[in-house]
């Protein structure tokens, strides 16, 4: 019999899952919803890590520009150094301005320290404090102007006197320390100091 039924050949039925094509649609939308969810936590990462480096390079051209103004602004007693060798910045007044002038051009700033269109600081660059440490063969003498540019001259003895960023002053110095804002995201800004102390010695009598 079972030969029999072979022979008139029955068709074989297809067996139907109800809401299979729902299931489909359903596992497909569930794939583009995670997909779409991938894809924005990396361009996020992404943007992150690019506004990351961003202030890293904010803070490196800082920190370049003070080293080259404040080496640039020390103008050398040369007839002192003659007599006494001792190495002592001539006039800290003289040096100042001098130093304003080279930030303005080693950071692009206008006349009223103002950065230019594109740069990577968002707002005024503030000169938040001057000074310089001149080492003398029993004391220290530090000229230091204020944000205002007020000037206060004071006598220190020689040994175990720190600069501002927590750096100890062993020969003539100039330190300087600046304050601006970096673009962290589109509208949003944080706050940029940088200081930088830079000897002015002869590398001999180190």
């Amino acid at each position: 019999m079972g030969a029999g039924l072979r022979k008139k050949g029955f068709l074989q039925q297809k067996i139907k899952v109800v809401g299979e094509g729902k299931l489909r649609k359903e596992s497909g939308r569930i794939s583009f919803i995670v997909g779409l969810y991938f894809a924005l936590f990396f361009a996020v990462l992404l943007y992150a890590s690019i506004q990351i480096q961003r202030m890293q390079a904010a803070s490196l051209y800082l920190e370049d520009a003070l080293a080259a103004s404040n080496l640039g602004a020390a103008m050398v007693d040369l007839r002192e150094y003659g007599k006494s060798h001792q190495i002592l910045v001539e006039s800290p007044q003289e040096s100042y301005r001098i130093f304003q002038k080279l930030l303005r051009k080693n950071l692009n700033l206008d006349e009223n320290f103002y950065p230019a269109q594109g740069s990577v600081l968002g707002d005024k660059v503030e000169i938040r404090q001057f000074a310089v440490y001149n080492v003398e063969s029993n004391k220290l003498v530090e000229h230091y102007f204020d944000r205002y540019g007020n000037v206060w001259v004071t006598d220190f003895p020689k040994g175990g006197f720190w600069a501002p960023n927590w750096q100890m002053v062993e020969y003539t110095s100039i330190y300087s320390e600046v304050q601006t804002k970096v673009k962290c995201f589109p509208g949003v800004y944080v706050n940029a100091r940088k200081g930088k102390l830079v000897e002015v010695v002869n590398e001999s009598v180190k």
